[in-house]
């Protein structure tokens, strides 16, 4: 997992949340430039969450082999699809989100911390 914080952001030129937050339907593009070069020899997803006062909206976009697989999709099980996608079982867990950890920060920015 590689976090993108208030910081990672600024320095590669993308927005908080261009999906969940902004209503982007495309991939902006330095966005797409760094997870294109970041996937290259893996497989990658993007994922993001906006909520305030429980209710909200997940995000993700998918790449393998340094391009995007179809275009970014905005659901309610956003993340847990791209989390099954990338392999992650649910085992005992509510979800695959909880089993993974996702839910342990509020904040991106605490993840870096």
């Amino acid at each position: 997992m590689l976090p993108l914080g208030t910081e990672a952001l600024k320095v590669h030129g993308i927005s908080f949340c261009p999906f969940t937050d902004e209503g982007e339907e495309q991939i902006p593009p330095k966005l797409l430039q760094l997870c294109e070069q970041l996937s290259k020899h893996c497989t990658l997803a993007y994922i993001e969450a906006e909520f305030f006062g429980g209710a909200g909206t997940q995000a993700h976009v998918l790449f393998s082999e340094g391009k995007a697989i179809g275009q970014a999709v905005v659901s309610e099980s956003a993340i847990n699809d791209a989390l099954r996608f990338l392999g992650v079982a649910k085992g005992q867990a509510h979800d695959e989100f909880e089993a993974v950890g996702l839910g342990q920060h509020r904040d991106t920015d605490e993840w870096v911390e």
